[in-house]
């Protein structure tokens, strides 16, 4: 993850050098925006399971 994040920080910088502020800042909020969307679903899949939440319980068990 933190090379990751190395890698994408010295990307954002030389789209910074590149371009004009305004158009640089567009650029990595679109770019931030389409990783978060890419990454929601994986994230949802391993999201950790609430204390008290019981999803092996059978249906009529958990509404009681």
């Amino acid at each position: 993850m933190l090379a990751g994040q190395a890698v994408f920080a010295a990307l954002a910088g030389a789209v910074a050098d590149l371009l004009p502020t305004h158009r640089a800042v567009a650029v990595m909020a679109g770019l931030s925006l389409v990783t978060t969307l890419l990454l929601t679903r994986g994230l949802r899949r391993t999201a950790p399971v609430p204390v008290g939440c019981n999803r092996s319980a059978p249906a009529d068990v958990r509404s009681a």
